[in-house]
């Protein structure tokens, strides 16, 4: 089951630009991905209610295959077959994106793995290829007691799949979120989320 672990902290620099880091592990069966992302954004208020923010990440990353954890089903596997227990890559990457925030509109352009100087394990089919990712949202109800807000999100890989998802969530006094959504012929998707001022936790939950 795949697990993922994230902490963001921002800084403003003056009233239009600010920096942020991003530190991420995410575990996938005997791969573990673990990045540091340092990001700089410049906002562009377009109107009094609608803003454009611009962004660009440089990123360091370790990929991590323990192959003395597997649970052998094939004795021949090349990729428990050799002499090396545990192999690690290490990586700089890059990333950037546009993010457009209106009273009720929100439209973002993001990409990852721009930038990629070590790609793959030698005994492995992984790899890290270049993402795409488009997002469409809408608030109903905008500053009523309940908020109504659909997400659309589509994610392109670069020479892979093109993978999109929905999702409807629910803001109950400006405090407390609960959304539910469908990744297309992939699964289910769940979250909840608490924010008071600058303060912000969340759980999301996919099957």
């Amino acid at each position: 089951t795949p697990k993922l672990y994230q902490l963001n902290a921002g800084l403003a620099l003056g009233n239009r630009s600010g920096i942020g880091i991003k530190v991420a592990q995410q575990s996938m069966g005997l791969l573990k991905v673990t990045n540091a992302t340092l990001g700089y954004a410049y906002r562009i208020k377009l109107s009094e209610k609608s803003i454009l923010h611009l962004g660009l990440g440089l990123a360091w990353q370790q990929n991590s295959f323990s192959a003395n954890r597997a649970v052998v089903i094939d004795n021949n596997d090349l990729s428990i077959n050799n002499n090396i227990a545990q192999q690690r890559s290490n990586n700089f990457d890059a990333e950037a994106g546009a993010l457009f925030l209106g009273n009720k509109l929100t439209f973002g352009v993001s990409a990852f793995h721009i930038y990629n100087a070590n790609k793959k394990f030698d005994v492995t089919s992984y790899t890290s290829k270049p993402q795409v990712n488009v997002i469409l949202a809408y608030k109903f109800n905008k500053g009523k007691t309940v908020e109504i807000e659909p997400w659309l999100v589509n994610r392109y890989t670069v020479g892979g799949n093109n993978q999109p998802e929905g999702m409807l969530n629910f803001k109950f006094k400006q405090l407390f979120t609960i959304g539910a959504g469908y990744r297309l012929n992939f699964g289910y998707l769940a979250l909840a989320g608490f924010e008071l001022d600058k303060i912000k936790i969340a759980y999301s939950f996919d099957y």
